[in-house]
């Protein structure tokens, strides 16, 4: 993934992604595992006080993330205000554990 960010007044920046598509879980666009897609987004620095929707995220770069997002023309925004982007997220693998015998009066 590559962010660019460009300040555009003394608040306000537009940022510009460029991101592969690792994994879909659903889609309208018909994006698939290994599209390359262009994401486009402003955030504006608010004063300490400042009351409303959260923003958008900045993201860093070579991170993975779930995003919720809508196709304009051609490039994707965001479609879920500071919720579009959740969280740095890693896929493992999971192995059962083994059951420990409890006590009765374990609990």
């Amino acid at each position: 993934m590559d962010v660019v960010r460009k300040k555009l007044d003394a608040t306000s920046t537009q940022i510009y992604i460029t991101a592969k598509v690792l994994h879909t879980f659903r889609t309208v666009a018909n994006l698939q595992e290994g599209n390359i897609i262009h994401i486009q987004y402003s955030v504006t620095s608010y004063e300490p006080g400042w009351v409303g929707p959260s923003e958008v995220p900045v993201l860093t770069k070579d991170k993975n993330y779930i995003a919720y997002l809508r196709k304009e023309k051609d490039h994707f925004v965001p479609d879920a205000l500071g919720r579009s982007f959740e969280g740095e997220y890693t896929l493992i693998d999971l192995e059962p554990i083994e059951e420990l015998p409890l006590e009765d009066d374990t609990f």
